[in-house]
């Protein structure tokens, strides 16, 4: 439970900012979707935890050689 609330906090945090400063950081003008930014950042913490799982296989290791 405790994990969840950090990444919801780090997803929250992180979104606002890259949403706010983000796009001024690349030379635009305009801000973009704080909400559409917290959900991209969200996805990117879910990639990376199915990619690092320690339970799941990586490319190239068979599920034989685990058991």
């Amino acid at each position: 439970m405790a994990w969840s609330v950090l990444f919801a906090t780090i997803s929250a945090v992180l979104g606002y900012v890259f949403a706010g400063y983000g796009p001024l950081w690349f030379g635009g003008n305009d801000a973009v979707s704080a909400a559409g930014m917290i959900a991209t950042i969200s996805g990117v913490i879910l990639g990376l935890a199915c990619l690092f799982a320690p339970h799941r296989s990586r490319i190239g290791v068979s599920r034989e050689r685990e058991a």
